[in-house]
């Protein structure tokens, strides 16, 4: 069709998707689950690592401070309206540094840490309440030195944790009162909503090489939430955090059966991924969106949030993926269709499949194919070695964020040159200990609870029973695993 991008072009756009600041107006999608995520009585939220916690935590914050704009975006995407206040994230950095965080909660107590989460809370409410104009301006000495310890907080958070009891009330009356001023005000100013969304993201900043500061330092801001959401209705929290740091035996402190009831599960099927997929595409450029149309997929602009596409048909995704790639893709014997055969590599042992995964697959084919010389005839964007070659480079990024956390990942690597499956016991006896070419000795840890780790996080796939072991093909080339004979 005339005006069809050059290769050129459809390369550079697509080796372009996923660079974008999270929660980008142009480019977020809002997940199909967020109905569920973001109903008043759900406090946390469950993700696995890239599967949009944070791009959805950016653009509830960042878009919500103009009233107008965030009804809008509201009644657009289909979520409760609400003032969604960046409480805690890298994005906003209005908290101390990680260094500063990690030496405060080492040496606090239970009782301090809760103290800091509770007067950062009280600091964002007041910033709003000045911001809105809610109810009298306070007046107490207290509220008045509370507030103005925003820029204290951030570079010493101890003076948000010694306090008494009796300061300790004065807050917590003043939470009440901002409670009831939200109520008051929304009946009276229709354009300010009636409740204040107080959001927590990049938790695991905090203590990022001592897993038992970041847990101390999370399980307060719970125990805080687990009382403030049955107190509160208007005051509400938006939690997110990764899935394989919400472990429910670890916080022995606080009511299991409330914070489960209060979760939720951030997750994407197949169709969303490729939408997702075609939304980045689509906010390239008119020529780009007009090349995605011509396979049969459609755009609606939405005003400041640019071309959002509709949810495409499975004959429109087939049209799209084989021109870009192929109908079928035979890689190492195996055959599968084009829309079948991305999924399949880029799921973890847990059959999930992470946007960041998928929009990193597409945007490293094209670096890909943009550094090799064009063949002769060639007819698609993305040759097969593109796309393979791909997927190692996504498989490694993922095993450097769970090293991030979990540096003993790494005993994967003894598996190196071994076929897979293995027996289950097979297995554990090679993760009891560091590899040969692990970077760095980790601390000690039985092969058992290593394995039982891995299979949580998605690094290992339990086949049949559980006595059977495999590694994800996302993960194989990164450790260097074979594959036995489909006949063994």
């Amino acid at each position: 069709m005339s005006g069809v991008p050059d290769r050129p072009r459809l390369l550079d756009a697509m080796a372009a998707i996923g660079m974008a600041p999270p929660g980008d107006s142009k480019t977020f999608l809002m997940p199909k689950a967020a109905k569920r995520i973001l109903d008043p009585s759900v406090v946390v939220v469950l993700g696995a690592r890239g599967s949009g916690k944070s791009s959805l935590a950016a653009f509830l914050t960042e878009h919500g401070g103009d009233p107008n704009e965030a009804r809008a975006n509201a009644d657009a995407h289909g979520f409760p309206r609400s003032n969604y206040i960046d409480a805690f994230s890298q994005r906003g950095v209005n908290h101390a540094d990680a260094n500063v965080l990690d030496a405060f909660v080492r040496d606090a107590t239970e009782e301090g840490l809760r103290d800091y989460w509770l007067y950062w809370l009280f600091v964002q409410c007041a910033k709003e309440r000045k911001r809105l104009s809610l109810g009298r301006t306070p007046t107490s000495a207290t509220d008045n030195e509370l507030a103005n310890l925003l820029k204290t907080g951030r570079e010493d958070p101890v003076r948000l944790s010694e306090t008494d009891s009796e300061t300790r009330v004065a807050v917590v009356a003043a939470m009440d009162r901002f409670e009831t001023d939200l109520v008051t005000t929304s009946k009276e100013a229709s354009a300010i909503p009636s409740s204040f969304t107080a959001v927590y993201d990049d938790l695991d900043m905090v203590g990022a090489f001592e897993p038992s500061v970041r847990l101390r330092f999370i399980r307060a801001l719970l125990g805080l939430w687990t009382s403030f959401s049955t107190r509160y209705r208007h005051i509400r929290a938006k939690i997110f955090l990764p899935a394989d740091l919400f472990d429910l035996r670890l916080f022995d402190t606080l009511d299991v059966s409330k914070l489960m009831g209060r979760a939720e599960r951030l997750e994407w099927d197949v169709p969303s991924l490729y939408r997702l997929v075609l939304r980045q595409l689509g906010a390239q450029g008119d020529d780009v969106r007009g090349w995605l149309e011509s396979f049969g997929v459609t755009f609606r602009e939405q005003g400041t949030n640019g071309w959002i596409p509709d949810e495409p048909s499975d004959e429109a995704t087939k049209r799209w993926l084989t021109e870009t790639l192929r109908s079928v893709v035979a890689v190492n014997g195996t055959r599968s269709t084009v829309q079948q055969w991305i999924p399949n590599r880029l799921r973890d042992g847990r059959d999930r499949v992470a946007p960041r995964s998928m929009l990193g697959f597409f945007r490293e084919s094209a670096r890909l194919a943009q550094s090799r010389a064009p063949r002769a005839h060639w007819n698609r964007l993305l040759a097969v070695d593109d796309a393979v070659s791909a997927l190692e480079v996504v498989g490694s990024r993922r095993v450097e964020e769970v090293r991030e956390v979990y540096e003993w990942v790494d005993r994967l690597l003894a598996l190196k040159g071994r076929a897979l499956p293995m027996t289950r016991t097979d297995i554990e006896a090679l993760l009891e200990h560091d590899s040969l070419d692990a970077p760095k000795p980790t601390p000690p840890r039985d092969g058992r609870t290593v394995t039982t780790e891995l299979i949580r996080m998605g690094m290992l796939r339990e086949i049949g029973a559980g006595e059977r072991l495999d590694v994800p093909d996302l993960f194989v080339r990164h450790f260097g695993v074979l594959r036995r004979d489909a006949t063994e």
